[in-house]
């Protein structure tokens, strides 16, 4: 908070680097790398079960503002939504079948 505060306050520039070391952005990359980047992982993110990842991004972006009942009343309902979703069936069945996931968003 206190870095926060400064950078907010006082305006300084911040260098990528100096931006990834206090967790400002995720990754630092060369700008002829950015492209492939970006879509490799949005390729991972689209390739995933994007019920559950949408789901656990709501949870994650809640979870500063909510008390923990409702935290964990709100993380039980996310799981039994989850849980009776295409994906979640293909997912255990790739498990048993010692195969790659075909997740479709359903």
């Amino acid at each position: 908070m206190q870095r926060a505060k400064e950078l907010v306050l006082l305006g300084d520039k911040l260098s990528a680097a100096d931006a990834f070391a206090v967790g400002m952005v995720n990754r630092v990359v060369p700008a002829s790398e950015l492209e492939a980047t970006a879509t490799e992982l949005a390729t991972r993110l689209a390739s995933g079960p994007t019920v559950a990842l949408g789901l656990a991004k709501r949870l994650l972006n809640r979870s500063l503002d909510t008390d923990r009942a409702t935290a964990f009343f709100e993380e039980s309902m996310a799981q039994e939504l989850v849980t009776r979703t295409e994906d979640a069936t293909e997912g255990v069945a790739s498990f048993v079948e010692r195969r790659p996931t075909e997740f479709k968003g359903r």
